[in-house]
Formats: C-alpha cells, structure tokens, sequence
C-alpha cells in the first residue's frame, strides 16, 4: 500500500483571528501551517496520553512505598504456606509457569 493512500485528511473551520495567530506561531516556529498544527497536535495528544497512564504518587504515598522497599514487613506463616504449597505444585509440574 502506498503511502500517501493510507493518509487522511482532517478539516477545521477557524476564524479569521484564529486562522492568523496559528499561522503567525507557524511562521515563527519556522513550519508550514500544516506542520504546526500537526506537531501541536501530536505533542498534546502524547501529554494526555502519558497523564493516563501515569500513577500519581503524593509525596506521603512515596515516601511509603520507599520504606517498605528499604524495610519490607515479615512473611506471614499463613503467605510462607501457601508459597512453599505453590513451588511444591509448580514443581511437580501441576502447574505452568510462564516466568523464567
């Protein structure tokens, strides 16, 4: 498939303001108008889709998760069981792992 077969095309209606400041920070930022528009496009959708896929930590909830790294809590002996149970299972071959 060529290339320029698989674009498409995208039309907005501006107002004459709006169509005259965009190609002013076109020409400034040394662009054609339709680059600007593209990279302005492709920077915000990489920020909106980088702020859904972060987790967001407050300083509280990261200085918690560095202490229990750095000072982890004791195995319960109920978790100890229940781990020695599973590596008797996986390694009787009862179960699969996809870990290696």
């Amino acid at each position: 498939m060529d290339a320029i077969e698989d674009c498409q095309q995208i039309t907005a209606n501006l107002s004459h303001p709006l169509l005259d400041k965009l190609r002013a920070a076109a020409v400034l930022s040394g662009a054609t108008l339709n680059q600007f528009l593209l990279q302005a496009a492709l920077e915000k959708a990489d920020r909106v889709i980088d702020r859904e896929h972060m987790i967001g930590v407050t300083m509280a909830d990261a200085a918690m998760i560095i202490n229990l790294l750095d000072n982890p809590p004791r195995q319960s002996s109920a978790l100890a069981q229940r781990f020695a149970k599973y590596s008797t299972a996986l390694n009787d071959g009862l179960l699969n792992s996809t870990a290696d």
